[in-house]
């Protein structure tokens, strides 16, 4: 299993959490495409912190690819992400 773990605002991950938000954006940048784009076809689980908590979520990733992304999931209009699609919500909570 491949896993990447992003650590998200509250808002954003409340927002999957309630499984309306269904892909997490990440600017294409060289950092970014190191981590994410570059590992594309490697990468199966997304693994969600809410902040710096314990709380996560992990994902099941769909796929990865580079498009623009909703403004009401906190994407800027007409800009181009590298976008983490998901298709499975599951809730963990360490402690």
């Amino acid at each position: 299993m491949n896993e990447l773990h992003l650590v998200l605002e509250h808002k954003w991950f409340d927002l999957f959490e309630r499984g309306i938000k269904p892909e997490e954006y990440r600017e294409r940048t060289p950092y970014w495409k190191k981590r994410i784009w570059d590992r594309r076809g490697e990468i199966d689980t997304l693994t969600l912190h809410k902040g710096y908590t314990d709380n996560t979520l992990s994902c099941k990733v769909k796929e990865i690819v580079e498009a623009t992304g909703n403004p009401e999931w906190g994407a800027e209009p007409g800009k181009v992400y590298y976008v983490i699609k998901v298709i499975k919500v599951n809730k963990q909570v360490i402690f």
